[in-house]
Parts: structure tokens; C-alpha cells; sequence
């Protein structure tokens, strides 16, 4: 990841998690995603993968929209596969329905699809994860997970 970007910063709460991402990473900081410690438009896109399940309020889009300049994006469990009740710090309640509500609401435009069924990759031959992912790409209510895309609708690129 580190070779395609220009700064690349991880972030978590957990001591345990960022000692992890140390080895990933070349920063990490220990932080809140609902008060995150950056200043306004600090990053050209921002990734947060597996978070906002775990925050308290989908306000946490606002955050996140606050630091990033013209991308985000962002995954979370599908409310309906297997995985969100098997972590009990993932403590949002929401569904397809009310995030796509939540979203449309927002200044960014953003678009939900699905990441297949996350089988694992060793088990699994590439291409059945290949399969699965076409199959549920316009049809995130079938996934296992969900790929947010968020496009800022007020930065230019081309005139930063």
C-alpha cells in the first residue's frame, strides 16, 4: 500500500491493533475515528476499512468527510452476513436501507456495493472470489460486506 501512496498513516484505538500496523505502516496513531486528530482536508483520500461499525453514529462520515479532500473509502459489514454479530464491538445498528438514506442526505456522492461473500484465499480458488464479487457488485444486499465510495462534491483536483 505504502508504494502507491505518498503518505500513508494507520490508525486505531487498540495498543494491541497498532503494534500490528506498525509493521504496514510507516505512522500510527492512536485515535478516535469520531474525533480524528488532522486538520481539514489533510488527506487526498482516506480509507477506512472496517471502522464505522464500530463507532456509535454513521456521524462518523462527517469526520472522515472533514479530512479527506476529494475520496473515501470505506467498507462494513452487510448487517445481514455472518459476520457482524461475531464481534461485539461492532455496536452501529444499521441496514442497507437507512446507510443509503444516510449517505444520499450527505455533500459527498456516494455509491454501495458488494465485496462477494469474503471466502477465504486459501481455500478458496481467485476466481470463485472473482465470481462472487461480480455477482453481488450491483447487488450489496447479497455480500458479506459493503464498498462505500464517497466523491467530494466541492474539491477540484486539477486547481489543488
Amino acid at each position: 500500500m505504502t508504494e502507491k501512496a505518498s503518505e500513508v498513516i494507520g490508525l486505531d484505538l487498540e495498543h494491541n491493533k497498532l503494534e500490528n500496523a506498525k509493521k504496514n505502516f510507516v505512522q500510527v496513531i492512536k485515535a478516535d475515528a469520531s474525533n480524528l486528530p488532522f486538520i481539514n482536508n489533510s488527506f487526498e483520500t482516506v480509507w477506512a476499512s472496517e471502522i464505522i461499525e464500530h463507532t456509535p453514529s454513521l456521524n462518523t462520515f462527517g469526520e472522515i468527510e472533514r479530512i479527506a479532500k476529494s475520496k473515501i473509502i470505506a467498507t462494513v459489514p452487510n448487517p445481514n452476513g455472518p459476520y457482524i454479530g461475531k464481534d461485539p464491538s461492532h455496536i452501529l445498528k444499521y441496514d442497507l436501507s437507512t446507510l443509503t438514506e444516510f449517505l444520499q442526505e450527505r455533500d459527498w456522492k456516494y455509491s454501495i456495493n458488494g465485496l462477494g461473500l469474503c471466502l477465504p484465499s486459501g481455500f478458496f480458488p481467485k476466481i470463485l472470489r472473482r465470481i462472487f464479487v461480480r455477482l453481488t457488485w450491483n447487488h450489496p444486499q447479497f455480500s458479506f460486506n459493503f464498498l462505500i465510495t464517497g466523491v467530494s462534491t466541492s474539491y477540484n483536483s486539477s486547481s489543488h
